[in-house]
């Protein structure tokens, strides 16, 4: 339910193309490293592997965290799904 809250507010599911093929996966994007490592620290629990990428200042300085397997991807897509 953490997650689903998380996930909620400050989180999307896309399709990412690679050479042709499409993949789904989740992003969640926040300013806060507090609500990050809260964020992360949820994965790291429900064993979801995720990678991150910290955008430069000029940007907003926002953190992306993006999980992409597809175990996990179709983990979430069982128990969160899409946005309504």
């Amino acid at each position: 339910e953490f997650f689903r809250g998380l996930y909620l507010s400050d989180g999307s599911r896309y399709i990412n193309r690679v050479k042709g093929r499409d993949y789904p996966s989740y992003q969640f994007v926040n300013k806060s490293a507090d609500i990050i490592r809260l964020f992360t620290d949820t994965c790291d629990q429900l064993k979801l592997h995720w990678t991150s990428k910290v955008r430069s200042v000029s940007a907003g300085g926002m953190y992306d965290i993006f999980i992409s397997r597809r175990a996990d991807v179709a983990f979430l897509d069982q128990h969160i799904g899409p946005k309504s």
